[in-house]
């Protein structure tokens, strides 16, 4: 058997799993580097738990930029409303922003509800 370090194998899984390397190829790669089945799978199950944390952490981030571009942009139409001051560019730019907004909130909700399930890297969800 092959003399490891635990930590650093745990620490380059964290890394192989945050950038979405299939759970499979990973356990292989920690049992072919020495560590026990039991071993394998705790360290498996706390990457895991990291990379489903870190999606829900970005998709409420996703969210509460949707919603204020939302709400910015619903603020300038009531505004517009409320003066009897309409402007054509406002219009267009809120329509723009609330569009994004709903892109935004809806690519949260998908984050928050598949989690780390989501394939590829985190940085490609950017």
């Amino acid at each position: 058997m092959k003399a490891y370090d635990p930590v650093k194998l745990a620490w380059e899984a964290r890394a192989k799993i945050m950038w979405g390397e299939p759970v499979s190829g990973v356990k292989d790669w920690l049992t072919n580097n020495g560590m026990s089945s039991q071993e394998t799978a705790d360290v498996l199950t706390e990457c895991m738990e990291e990379r489903d944390a870190e999606f829900r952490k970005r998709g409420i981030l996703e969210i509460i930029i949707g919603l204020a571009l939302i709400v910015g942009s619903l603020g300038v139409v009531v505004a517009m409303l409320i003066t009897r001051v309409i402007s054509g560019t406002a219009w267009a730019l809120s329509l723009l922003a609330s569009s994004y907004g709903l892109y935004r909130l809806g690519r949260g909700i998908c984050w928050m509800i598949r989690g780390g399930r989501s394939e590829g890297s985190l940085s490609k969800h950017d």
